[in-house]
């Protein structure tokens, strides 16, 4: 039941804080210039790097607290 009720709390809280993700998305592709055809390719490349820091930094941060936590 806890799972469930977590689901939702986290679905009403981003509704309300008006957090869409396919707005930022479509946003992102107009802005680096790929929906027109004309790629800007600096914005692109960034948007890449942040990609590549991003996802394996959480990881890390993820396991980093996990073991932290598990030690406790």
């Amino acid at each position: 039941m806890w799972p469930i009720v977590i689901v939702a709390v986290t679905l009403f809280v981003a509704y309300a804080n008006g957090a869409n993700d396919n707005f930022k998305g479509v946003a992102t592709l107009f802005g680096s210039g790929v929906v027109n055809g004309q790629a800007r390719w600096g914005v692109i490349r960034t948007i890449l790097i942040a990609w590549l820091l991003t996802l394996p930094t959480a990881a890390l941060l993820s396991v980093t607290s996990y073991l932290v936590l598990k030690t406790l």
